[in-house]
């Protein structure tokens, strides 16, 4: 005797696939290409010109970041232990002035309105943020951001670092080790997309981009 079983049909949820590859090109656009710096790569295979929806040629996606012109505001090869010992990746100070959206002109570049595509978060003391800083990024000094277990404490400074959890994060320090423990600890407390700012705030300043708080009257 043949029995015949009736399945019934098989229900995939709908994916959206045009937003899937939007959202993927956008993240990856925002992702700062010096990130992903290797000294020793492969020169990359040639592409053709085009241009996308973010304003840069799609070469400047097939392209290294090593194999770009260099400026003084280009990343700089890394010891293996260095990069070994650091939980959060280098990002050039060229990158963080394009995607803060600024000129060295001192100009803004910035033509739409809403939430930057990333925080730069200044780790200094008070008193050297205020002597000069880039514009629109956040002070939360290192000595007092978290507390004795770990946690951020809540202030002014952490209340806007929670508001931008998502996007990129970038810390400014004055050395490299202390900005690469406090980008350690906000990974822990789980902040994706840390990154740091290689050769701190040193790196900035030949740029004509620090500014300094405006006299209160």
């Amino acid at each position: 005797m043949l029995i015949t079983i009736c399945c019934p049909p098989c229900r995939s949820p709908e994916i959206d696939i045009e937003r899937c590859v939007h959202e993927s090109i956008k993240l990856f656009s925002w992702t700062p290409k010096s990130t992903t710096y290797r000294q020793h790569a492969q020169p990359p295979k040639t592409a053709a010109a085009d241009t996308n929806g973010f304003g840069r040629p799609v070469t400047y996606y097939f392209s290294d970041y090593q194999d770009m012109p260099r400026t003084d505001l280009s990343r700089e090869p890394l010891a293996l232990s260095d990069l070994k010992a650091e939980l959060s990746p280098r990002v050039s100070a060229e990158d963080l002035i394009d995607l803060c959206e600024l000129s060295l002109g001192g100009v803004g570049k910035r033509t739409r309105a809403g939430k930057p595509k990333i925080v730069a978060v200044d780790i200094r003391s008070a008193e050297d943020f205020s002597r000069g800083h880039l514009s629109g990024s956040v002070n939360l000094p290192y000595s007092s951001a978290f507390g004795p277990d770990g946690e951020l404490v809540q202030c002014p400074g952490t209340g806007v670092l929670h508001s931008f959890r998502g996007r990129v994060i970038v810390v400014i320090s004055h050395a490299m080790k202390s900005g690469a423990t406090f980008a350690s600890h906000l990974v822990k407390v789980n902040f994706p997309r840390v990154c740091m700012l290689d050769g701190g705030i040193g790196k900035m300043r030949s740029t004509g981009l620090l500014t300094v708080p405006s006299p209160q009257i």
